[in-house]
C-alpha cells in the first residue's frame, strides 16, 4: 500500500484538485489530508467541502488529540472515498511544511510514501508508472519523476 500525504495550508483553491489526483491513482492507498492551521477560509472550506463535494462512507468522527513528529493534531474524521481510506488531521498551530510531512509520515501505515503538496496534481497514471519502476529497480532506496511547470501568474494574489 502507498500512503498519499497531502500537508494543506492555505490552499482552498488548490486541494480539492490535489485530492481527486490521488484518488484516481488506480494503486492500493491510503490518503492523510492534513491541514497544518491554515488562516484563509481553506479551513472551513475543507469542513463544508467534503460533506457536499464527496461521497464519504464509513466514516467516522473522532476529534482525538494525537501527538506525532513534534506535531499536535486533532484528527477530525477518517472514512471511505471511492473505496479510498482518506484521514482528515488538522493541526492545532502551525508548524510549517515539513513537520506537517513527517506528521503525516509518522501516522502513516502505507509501505511506501508518496508526498503531494495541496497546490499540485499528479498524471492519472503517476503511481502506477512509479510502482512499475520501484519493482524493476527493488534494490534502489528512492525513486522519483518530473515535473511539468505550470504558470499561473494570478494564482497567488
Amino acid at each position: 500500500m502507498i500512503s498519499v500525504i497531502i500537508p494543506i495550508y492555505n490552499s482552498g483553491n488548490y486541494v480539492k484538485k490535489a485530492l481527486d489526483s490521488a484518488l484516481q491513482q488506480e494503486v492500493d492507498k491510503e490518503i492523510i489530508l492534513i491541514d497544518d492551521f491554515s488562516n484563509d477560509g481553506t479551513r472551513e472550506w475543507l469542513d463544508e467541502s467534503f460533506e457536499t463535494q464527496y461521497e464519504i462512507s464509513e466514516k467516522n468522527i473522532a476529534g482525538n488529540e494525537i501527538n506525532a513528529a513534534d506535531v499536535k493534531s486533532v484528527l477530525v474524521w477518517q472514512g471511505k472515498i471511492k473505496n479510498t481510506s482518506v484521514s482528515f488531521y488538522k493541526n492545532i498551530s502551525n508548524y510549517g511544511v515539513a513537520k506537517t510531512r513527517n506528521f503525516g509520515v509518522a501516522v502513516c501505515s502505507g509501505e511506501y510514501i508518496a508526498l503531494l503538496d495541496a497546490d499540485d496534481w499528479w498524471e492519472d497514471d503517476k503511481l502506477v508508472r512509479q510502482m512499475k519502476m520501484i519493482n524493476k529497480t527493488k534494490d534502489k532506496p528512492t525513486n522519483f519523476s518530473n515535473a511539468n511547470l505550470i504558470s499561473c501568474p494570478n494564482c497567488h494574489e
